[in-house]
């Protein structure tokens, strides 16, 4: 996959000075998309109000990092508390993909070395508190109640936990709050689906010690889907089976020993989980693993951002950075817009559409090039929706 975004898209804008350091942002959502983009914009000198969703603080999906991410993670100022320790270094990804054969992608030989398994509560954390120290106010609400353009100015009515209502008025609103879009829901904005898929998710703790050499991504095509397992600091380690399951299997898959006897069928994932190596922390869930891009992206006054504004099938591999990245531009494309730059957020949303573009070409070749299980549904699902793209 080519870098989600330009890493520079606006870096000749100037920034400095004038009255737009006196606007005040509101982010909603303070996942990695929303706390990257709340860091911009407060180093630039605006007044930045982050809105936590209050999202539970405990296992969540997304945890791996690529090499190419370690410039966004110096920008942010993460950088070094990741070398600290608490997190994991990858040095491989190992994939099963078109064939029995293992395909080892060694991040020894690039230029940064390796990637990262993320304690992703910890990580969201860390940014969180850089946030804070660059002066971001960070805001629990525990319900958004109204936001209502005046013009000029948001109205925005929020109720916080454990207390009354209360309302502010904020130059601009971004939208991060994930998958859900839920500003841009209420705009009235929907979303366009490229493709539908699930991920069944699952969370398990070693029982026993593990070889070290272990520690690497794992990709295992099946009939039904495709498998990622990787590790995560403490011990423990992911799993997240990407199919399109019918309503038996959907309801089946996630009592613990239905999952295991899933597991049971593949090859390779089986045999890193086993035998009595790893038992589950909680049993399975089903999360959203679609891919699709908003119809619109930006309008007068908000702009959305990271999954709110485009969601990417997992095999891309590139979620947190494309976050990153995308909090990073869509701060740079606020402050060139109150800089006087009035093609600002159409470049940003044409910036997202291309990139979703090629990540759909290359999505397509990707799915493309594993034909052993094309007569399975989900395999065959998939083909329907790529086939103009692949040119067959």
């Amino acid at each position: 996959m080519p870098d989600p975004l330009p890493l520079n898209l606006f870096q000749e804008i100037s920034i400095n000075g004038g009255i737009s350091k006196l606007k005040t942002i509101l982010i909603l959502g303070a996942g990695v998309a929303g706390t990257a983009t709340a860091i911009f914009l407060a180093r630039n000198g605006y007044r930045v109000k982050l809105i936590d969703r209050g999202i539970d603080r405990g296992f969540k999906v997304g945890e791996s990092l690529s090499p190419n991410a370690t410039t966004m993670l110096q920008e942010l100022g993460v950088w070094e508390q990741m070398q600290a320790g608490a997190h994991l270094k990858c040095y491989a990804n190992a994939s099963y993909w078109g064939s029995d054969q293992v395909h080892y992608v060694d991040f020894l030989h690039q230029a940064h070395g390796f990637g990262w398994h993320l304690d992703r509560a910890l990580f969201e954390d860390q940014l969180r508190q850089i946030a804070i120290q660059e002066r971001v106010e960070l805001m629990d609400q525990g319900q958004l109640l109204s936001t209502v353009w005046k013009g000029s100015v948001w109205e925005v009515e929020l109720k916080p936990n454990d207390r009354s209502s209360q309302k502010l008025l904020v130059d601009f609103i971004v939208d991060a709050t994930g998958r859900s879009g839920s500003f841009m829901r209420r705009q009235g904005i929907d979303r366009l689906y490229e493709d539908r898929q699930l991920a069944l998710v699952a969370c398990l703790r070693q029982t026993k010690p593990v070889n070290s050499s272990e520690w690497t991504s794992l990709i295992e095509t099946v009939a039904d889907g495709w498998w990622y397992t990787a590790p995560i600091p403490g011990g423990k380690l992911v799993t997240n089976f990407y199919c399109s399951p019918d309503p038996y299997q959907k309801e089946q898959w996630t009592q613990e020993q239905h999952w295991w006897e899933l597991v049971q069928q593949t090859p390779f994932t089986s045999e890193r989980l086993g035998p009595d190596q790893w038992e589950l922390i909680e049993p399975p869930r089903f999360v959203a693993a679609d891919s699709g891009i908003q119809e619109q992206i930006y309008g007068e006054g908000w702009l959305g951002v990271g999954d709110a504004a485009a969601t990417f099938d997992p095999i891309s591999s590139h979620g947190l950075q494309m976050a990153m990245v995308g909090g990073r531009d869509a701060a740079n494309a606020i402050a060139a817009l109150y800089d006087g730059g009035e093609e600002a957020l159409p470049a940003y949303a044409h910036m997202i559409h291309d990139v979703f573009r090629q990540y759909g070409e290359e999505r397509a070749r990707i799915y493309w090039s594993e034909q052993r299980f094309s007569g399975s549904s989900y395999w065959v699902e998939r083909f329907a929706r790529i086939r103009d793209l692949v040119g067959h």
